[in-house]
């Protein structure tokens, strides 16, 4: 699965709209700011550093928020206090990092700074604190959730624990979104889509009906484009290793990626597309064609798009027509491999309070009170129970105008299972549905492999540059593959690809053995 900075901000964007589940049995929590708290010794304060897609909340509501929390904290007996430091995504990238390499408090955070290499990176900089000694006592319920043993090698370095990773629906179905008020229309058999060879017919007859119009959007995009679709059957399932250099269909050998044939499908599908004028002919060459041609789909001036779920079709389709205005369908083409970068929750090298630390990242993984008031603030101030089990936005509030709130990224940290479900995200239904998607897909036997750089840092800057030069225009069919795939292949030979792949088996070798 694709491992870039687009994947992992394009997924949680996907599960800032969809990623609350709970199960009924959950209990609701005791939020209410004007209560009197129970009164405490003076307890240490561990500060929970984390991101937010949305808004970022003054530091007057993140308090009455943290206020709320620090209540229920008390009145169970917790000897600690949390304070909250929510940041945006650009901020989260740098400022975290900054104070820690000039030694600043720091506790509970998100270790990611952006690259494939996040964990390393902060591990090798020694930002980290390893929790294995913690992982039978403070962290002892975390370790008894269900099916976390599987997401635990993604947590590890050398066999040293450090991380908890977010319990959430992280595999999500590769799927095709499409304007149902012209597939009505025009009487299209929507039901005969299975695969994308199914899409040639359907695509053809929109372009009869509506020559001016782009057909399909998004096709080379690095979440969603076609080599994310192709790979979502077993023999196309590729996990990327680093920069160009994939392993594919359960193996442990690297491998050129542009060479594969996920690759080569995906590249010919597209230009296909583009001469039978179902794209934009000159998608590759504008920077903002994602968020352009989005918007054209979500206005009705593109027929489909593909998208990334780990939500029933039925509610995907039902959420997007309810935001959009207009009737859109969604069909899951397939799955995804499992993620090897799940979003995880470390202890900071600076904290004066690991245990507490600790204490607080199994809070966020068992507690729904702790991780709910967290993600959704202050009951009746920030949020409201529309049903015994789901909550809205109180009234004359949405997602631009709340005051405090994560949105709907219950998916992002924590155990989104146990978070409460929104009635402008997820359904309590989807949650055995995010189990089925994790249960059928497919895990390599490197999930849990960091690639180390370092010594082919110069050959992986010659390939970044040639990468930009070539794949988009090959992705999104701008260009005819049979001339410029050799021009790309030959590039990639020139700045050294196959040294990165040797010395990625070397360490994949390394790393088996083990």
């Amino acid at each position: 699965m694709k491992k870039t900075l687009a994947l992992l901000i394009a997924c949680t964007l996907i599960f800032s709209l969809f990623a609350g589940c709970s199960s009924k049995e959950t209990a609701k929590p005791v939020t209410d700011a004007s209560s009197t708290p129970t009164v405490a010794a003076e307890v240490p304060t561990i500060k929970l550093t984390i991101p937010t897609l949305y808004s970022v909340p003054s530091t007057e509501n993140t308090e009455a928020t943290a206020k709320v929390l620090n209540e229920y904290l008390d009145s169970k007996g917790y000897q600690f206090h949390v304070a909250l430091e929510i940041m945006g995504p650009m901020d989260y990238f740098t400022q975290p990092f900054m104070a820690l390499a000039g030694g600043e408090e720091m506790d509970v955070w998100m270790p990611f700074d952006g690259s494939d290499q996040a964990l390393l990176n902060c591990v090798n900089n020694g930002y980290l604190l390893p929790i294995d000694e913690y992982l039978d006592k403070e962290l002892a319920d975390t370790m008894a959730l269900d099916s976390i043993d599987k997401l635990m090698p993604i947590c590890t370095l050398n066999g040293v624990t450090y991380q908890i990773p977010a319990m959430k629906g992280f595999t999500l179905a590769y799927s095709f979104l499409y304007n149902k008020e012209i597939a009505a229309e025009l009487n299209l058999d929507m039901d005969s889509v299975k695969t994308i060879s199914d899409l040639d017919a359907i695509f053809a007859a929109v372009k009869a009906a509506y020559p001016e119009m782009t057909v399909v959007g998004n096709v080379g995009n690095d979440s969603v484009g076609l080599d994310v679709g192709l790979g979502t059957d077993k023999y196309y399932q590729v996990m990327d290793i680093c920069a160009g250099v994939t392993v594919s269909e359960g193996s442990t050998k690297a491998e050129n990626y542009f060479r594969s044939q996920a690759f080569l499908d995906a590249v010919n599908t597209a230009y296909a597309w583009s001469q039978a004028g179902y794209t934009d002919p000159n998608s590759s060459a504008n920077s903002e064609q994602t968020s352009i041609e989005e918007n054209l789909f979500y206005n009705g001036q593109i027929f489909s798009m593909f998208g990334l779920y780990s939500n029933k079709p039925e509610n995907v389709s039902a959420m997007l027509t309810n935001s959009y205005g207009r009737e859109l369908g969604c069909i899951p083409l397939g799955n995804t491999c499992n993620a090897t970068m799940v979003p995880s929750l470390g202890i900071a090298y600076t904290t004066k309070h690991p245990s507490e630390c600790a204490q607080l990242i199994n809070l966020m993984m068992t507690d729904p009170v702790v991780v709910n008031t967290v993600f959704y603030g202050v009951e009746g101030k920030d949020y409201v129970w529309a049903t015994d089990d789901t909550v809205a936005y109180p009234e004359g509030v949405n997602m631009s105008t709340m005051e405090y709130g994560l949105g709907t990224i219950n998916g992002m940290y924590g155990n989104q299972f146990i978070t409460y479900p929104h009635v402008e995200g997820t359904h309590a239904d989807d949650l055995e549905y995010m189990k089925e998607l994790t249960n059928n897909a497919t895990f390599s036997p490197l999930f849990g492999f960091t690639f180390d750089p370092s010594n082919v840092s110069s050959n992986m800057s010659a390939i970044a540059n040639v990468i930009g030069q070539y794949r988009d225009a090959l992705r999104y069919g701008d260009v005819d593959p049979e001339t410029y795939l050799p021009q790309f292949w030959a590039a990639l030979d020139e700045a050294g690809i196959n040294d990165v792949i040797a010395e990625a088996q070397t360490q994949i070798d390394a790393y088996l053995a083990k």
